[in-house]
């Protein structure tokens, strides 16, 4: 059989590989929170469970695991022998980080850094980190620098202190597959489980790129040691060598087919999406008329949602940006979106408060400090007006934000800028849909859909550094949610950045005081944000790496083209001396 069959053959395995493999993943919804316990680690969402293949966890997240006494780090020693080593060989084809041990309900680990959280089963467990970093150095052999666990390589880390319900071995035990935390509660097979997030994929591109260098180099070496074998009798020893690069190619195009990457979305702001109220979860409920001075409890302002301007009276909560009810069931009833209310003045007078988000992995499939070529958002919105406290709502149009949202850039210097105005009572008093083009201040009256949902959606340019926006209304009444039917109304196209930027690392989420008349100030009555969706394109400059693969794509289709040409001409010289 030719080599060319046996590639092809090779190709057509590995797409039937990729559908079963993509169907074999169990994704999760995990949560890790920070506390002052071992080292800090900043608030990470975990998309995939890792466990021992012979505890029936599929290939694409299968480990190979050993359990060894271990040492003590971090912690003291208490006095018992419940100190593990813990060897984990990735026998998976895919590469990991963000790799967090974590306990079983009822499972106890003495050298934790925080706790993670299962979104589908409230309640949070130990946890820490795989790594050799801080104080928590746990990982003491294996990874080759970049805390990659790549296909093949075998991590040794350190389990202190380990306590594990009587119910289980003494031991760490990784089973119950697809639940962890508090969702693995009352499992004899399972104590513990690894979290992890995918390394992405490479783009199509790249792939292709690398599969057409791969496909060049045995052709080449064959070509190489064909001449080799009209000068030596050695060709069994070349024929093992083109089969070993040939195995070699398998190998390496089978890696870059399987792997994959994570998507999800900002929200949501239902319980599914991760977030739960009252304002539990720092990360997912953020309640910004609670911080700034004493609060409780005090995760508020950590993680992914932090204030930078705002309230600082601890007992106000008419100052907020917060997961919501929308329905008839009051504030802490699903249906959920995310509030935002500003009717308490802050400390200096004003109304105004911003809140930053900090867009993850989890939202954009790639990691947020990728520099981008393009990205869209799109949300769905139903806008308040602006009210004078103790009076109503305001009577004065002024034509100034009430609410905006920034993406990307910083809190000073915002990449690009929407939102909407003070109502308007010549609109039947429904705000104006606003926009920053460049530097200038922009609004358009539209005809939002009364106590409905309407859709947002912008188109970021990073290459031009420009943006486009349109407003969809709402084509169902009969639901409170958007349902979609009409035709989006371009409000904006080709506005520019008001300051360049390339990643979409943060969200920032604005209230803006309302001057009113100028002897009192009005402040925004409660809008509801919701459904956010995020579609990114990277940046696709050649890295070094991209262009070794440029030169390996054009070394492999030449060889490819030159073997042909080659074939002909053969073909046409035995023609003419048949």
């Amino acid at each position: 059989m030719t080599l060319q069959r046996n590639v092809a053959m090779t190709m057509s395995f590995l797409c039937l590989t990729l559908a079963a493999n993509m169907a074999h993943a169990v994704p999760v919804q995990g949560i890790f929170v920070d506390d002052p316990r071992c080292d800090f680690h900043p608030q990470t969402t975990l998309s995939h469970e890792l466990g021992n293949v012979l505890s029936g966890f599929p290939i694409d997240e299968g480990l190979d695991v050993r359990i060894d006494p271990g040492k003590v780090v971090c912690v003291g020693d208490d006095g018992i022998a419940n100190d593990f080593a813990v060897t984990i060989t990735n026998v998976s084809p895919n590469s990991w980080v963000d790799l967090f041990f974590v306990a079983d309900e009822g499972t106890l680990i003495g050298n934790a850094d925080g706790s993670v959280s299962d979104l589908t089963a409230p309640g949070f467990t130990d946890a820490f980190k795989i790594d050799n970093l801080g104080s928590n150095a746990n990982l003491v052999a294996g990874d080759n620098g970049n805390l990659i666990f790549e296909p093949g390589e075998a991590w040794t880390f350190m389990v202190a202190n380990f306590i594990a319900p009587a119910s289980t071995p003494p031991f760490p035990v990784l089973g119950s597959v697809g639940a962890f935390s508090v969702s693995s509660s009352g499992d004899p097979l399972s104590n513990a489980s690894i979290l992890a997030n995918p390394v992405a994929v490479p783009e199509p591109s790249t792939t292709v790129m690398t599969i057409l260098g791969l496909l060049g180099l045995p052709l080449l070496t064959r070509r190489r040691l064909r001449t080799a074998h009209a000068k030596t009798s050695h060709s069994g020893v070349a024929r093992r060598r083109l089969k070993s690069i040939s195995l070699m190619v398998v190998a390496a195009l089978f890696s870059l087919v399987v792997g994959r990457s994570a998507m999800a979305e900002l929200g949501g702001f239902e319980t599914a999406n991760g977030y739960a109220g009252p304002f539990p979860q720092d990360v997912w409920s953020y309640d910004a008329g609670q911080t700034g001075a004493s609060f409780i409890p005090s995760q508020y302002n950590t993680g992914r949602w932090v204030e930078l301007t705002g309230s600082s009276n601890a007992g106000a909560d008419a100052q907020y940006i917060s997961q919501h009810g929308y329905g008839s069931g009051g504030a802490n009833v699903a249906p959920f979106a995310l509030a935002v209310r500003a009717i308490a003045p802050s400390t200096d007078g004003s109304f105004d408060m911003t809140v930053r988000y900090g867009v993850g992995v989890d939202d954009l499939g790639i990691s947020p400090s990728t520099p981008l070529q393009s990205a869209t958002i799109g949300f769905d919105i139903c806008p308040g007006g602006t009210v004078i406290p103790g009076s109503g709502f305001d009577t004065v149009f002024n034509d100034v934000p009430a609410f905006s949202l920034s993406f990307g850039g910083t809190d000073a210097a915002p990449g690009a800028t929407i939102g909407f105005s003070d109502h308007d009572p010549g609109n039947a008093n429904r705000a104006r849909l606003t926009y920053i083009d460049g530097s200038t201040y922009n609004s358009q009256a539209v005809n939002w859909t009364s106590g409905r949902f309407d859709h947002l959606e912008i188109a970021l340019d990073m290459i031009n550094q420009t943006y486009d926006l349109t407003w969809t209304k709402d084509a169902n009444l009969a639901t409170k949610e958007f349902d979609a039917g009409n035709t989006p109304t371009v409000i904006a196209s080709g506005a520019s950045f008001t300051n360049g930027f390339s990643m979409l690392d943060f969200l920032y989420f604005r209230t803006h005081t309302d001057p009113s008349n100028g002897q009192v100030q009005a402040g925004l009555e409660k809008s509801f944000l919701d459904n956010f969706e995020f579609s990114v394109r990277a940046e696709t400059v050649p890295e070094p790496s991209s262009l070794l693969l440029s030169a390996m794509a054009f070394c492999g289709g030449g060889m490819l083209v030159r073997r042909r040409r080659a074939a002909k001409k053969r073909s046409a010289i035995a023609d003419n001396v048949a």
